[in-house]
């Protein structure tokens, strides 16, 4: 019994199509006034994303979940989120994009939490009173 076809073949296709993903990304402009005054297309890459990477493919976020789970994919696809991670915090540090809404993206999908750490040196002393 055959079910339907795979829509990735190969870690190599899909690892291809990844690369076609980001040099579309790679590909957007934002038009600006120039001091001539003169309108001009300056690039402004788009910062990449797992959900859009998906519907470049024309394939659902579960999909691609069931294609990590298979071992002959699961390195490709691990690659492509770490890929995916670093451009998102690239763009954070080089101020591109939205500051708030790459630290929101990170928070939720890529693990990044807020921390504050304290250290103390010495003793703590607590005191009790346990009277009435």
């Amino acid at each position: 019994m055959k079910g339907r076809p795979r829509k990735i073949e190969s870690p190599e296709a899909l690892q291809q199509a990844f690369d076609e993903y980001m040099a579309h990304c790679a590909t957007f402009t934002k038009s600006v006034l120039s001091n001539s005054g003169k309108l001009v297309d300056v690039p402004t890459p788009r910062v990449p994303t797992v959900g859009e990477f998906c519907r470049f493919m024309k394939m659902d976020r579960n999909t691609l979940d069931e294609y990590a789970q298979r071992e002959e994919f699961s390195r490709t696809i691990k690659s492509i989120h770490s890929e995916i991670h670093d451009a998102k915090q690239i763009a954070l540090l080089n101020g591109e994009g939205n500051t708030t809404g790459l630290i929101f993206d990170l928070k939720c999908n890529h693990g990044w939490k807020d921390k504050t750490t304290i250290e103390h040196e010495g003793e703590i002393t607590v005191t009790m009173n346990l009277t009435q």
